[in-house]
Formats: structure tokens, C-alpha cells, sequence
């Protein structure tokens, strides 16, 4: 008892409430994804509101899909962003501009984020040709079409990268750099990655680099907002390619 006792006192506090939470948030959102969100009475009752174009039961099941999805931004951004702004600010009496809420910073490295959606474009134009591509964004199949809708989509869709870069390269990032160094980066690209499986390998493999050179871009600029830019960049990017005639 008194080594275990010994031990746990040897612990870096702030270390292991990010990396518990990070455990906590990557289980619940594994088993609350869209999948929950279509099962749910709430997604059930604004489907059937919004389907007021037909009563065929594709019609139904469009509805309810672009409810999940958003059901899915929404629980995304609880649990990636007010939860661990929450954990930081009450439990671990971080300042936000300790973990990664820094304009300054932002601003005079943006036209390293530029480059790199520049650098980037070639790749997701050409990938927009494929017709999986289009089978696949915007995620929910009814934005595809309805302008009202898809704007919707975006707002939310752009919501949860806040959520999702406050997380990865704010909130969980800034919490284990005093404890790992730059070695942080490589501790926060493992789960980064894994929120990538479920979708087509290439894309999960480059998470993986994404990863890297996000965090290290946040860590020498002290703040995450550049992330949130080039990942909302690429995604509006093909979401509008993939719905354009």
C-alpha cells in the first residue's frame, strides 16, 4: 500500500486527467456516433417534421440520416469541446490561452496554413473525381441537394472541427507538453489517428501526418486555431466538390 500510495504521488496530475479523459471521450463517442443518433425519439420526431416533401420511406430515411449526422456534430462538440474546456479551466485551473486559445500566434504563422491548403488542393480536386468521393460527402446525403440543408451541415460540420482541434492539439496536446516535451505530438497522434478507421485507408494514413505537423504547428505557435482553418478548408473544400454538377 505505501509504494502504491508512493507511486500515484509520483504521477504528473494534469498528465493523467488528459489522458483519462482522452480514454473517456474516444470510448463514448465510439458508441455515440450516428449510428446511436438515428435510434434516438429526438432524431425520429425532427425527421418526421422536416419530411414534409413525401411520405416514401426513402424520403424518411434521408431525413433521419441528416439528423443523425448532425446528432453527431453535436456530441462531438460536447464531448471534444465543453468537456475538456470545462476539465481544463475548473479542474486543472488552466488559462485558455495556456492551452492553445492564442490569436497572435495564429495570425503570424497563417500563411503557413495557406501553403499548406495550397499544397493540398491538387489532391483533393483529383480526389473529387472519384465517384466514392461523391457517394461519400457531404455526410449527410440530403446536403447534397437542398442549399438550405447544406449550409446547415456546414455550420455544424465547422462547429465540431472547433471542437475536435481544441481537443487534439489544444486542450490534450498543452496538458501532456510539460510532462512528454515535443514528444506530446506524438502521444496526441495515436488517438488522433484512431478517430480516422473507420474511414477509407489512405485518408487514415494521412491523419497520421496531419497529426504530426498540426501539433507541432500548434505547439510553436501556441495556439490551435490554425488547425481549425486548414481542416474546415479541406472539408468545405470537398464538400462543395462534391456537390457541384
Amino acid at each position: 500500500m505505501r509504494r502504491l500510495l508512493e507511486d500515484i504521488r509520483s504521477l504528473d496530475f494534469r498528465a493523467v486527467v488528459a489522458l483519462l479523459l482522452a480514454a473517456f471521450v474516444l470510448v463514448t463517442i465510439q458508441f455515440h456516433g450516428v449510428d446511436f443518433w438515428q435510434k434516438t425519439e429526438l432524431v425520429r420526431e425532427l425527421a418526421a417534421r422536416g419530411d414534409r416533401v413525401s411520405d416514401l420511406v426513402p424520403a424518411q430515411r434521408a431525413y433521419r440520416q441528416y439528423y443523425s449526422q448532425m446528432g453527431w456534430a453535436a456530441g462531438t462538440m460536447l464531448l471534444f469541446g465543453v468537456l475538456p474546456f470545462l476539465t481544463a479551466t475548473l479542474v486543472l485551473r488552466m488559462r485558455p490561452s495556456e492551452f492553445g486559445f492564442h490569436g497572435r500566434g495564429f495570425l503570424r504563422h497563417l500563411w503557413v496554413y495557406v501553403a499548406f491548403y495550397l499544397c493540398m488542393a491538387p489532391a483533393i480536386w483529383l480526389a473529387s473525381k472519384n465517384p466514392d468521393f461523391r457517394a461519400t460527402y457531404p455526410f449527410p446525403h440530403l446536403a447534397r441537394n437542398d442549399p438550405s440543408l447544406f449550409w446547415r451541415w456546414e455550420l455544424a460540420y465547422f462547429l465540431q472541427f472547433c471542437a475536435l482541434e481544441m481537443f487534439f492539439r489544444g486542450f490534450f496536446l498543452f496538458t501532456l507538453e510539460r510532462r512528454f516535451g515535443l514528444n506530446a505530438i506524438m502521444v496526441m497522434t495515436i488517438p488522433y489517428a484512431m478517430i480516422h478507421l473507420h474511414k477509407p485507408m489512405p485518408e487514415a494514413f494521412g491523419a497520421i501526418f496531419a497529426g504530426l505537423i498540426l501539433g507541432y504547428m500548434a505547439l510553436r505557435t501556441r495556439s490551435f486555431y490554425g488547425g481549425i482553418l486548414l481542416h474546415y478548408a479541406v472539408a468545405l473544400s470537398m464538400d462543395l466538390l462534391a456537390t457541384r454538377n
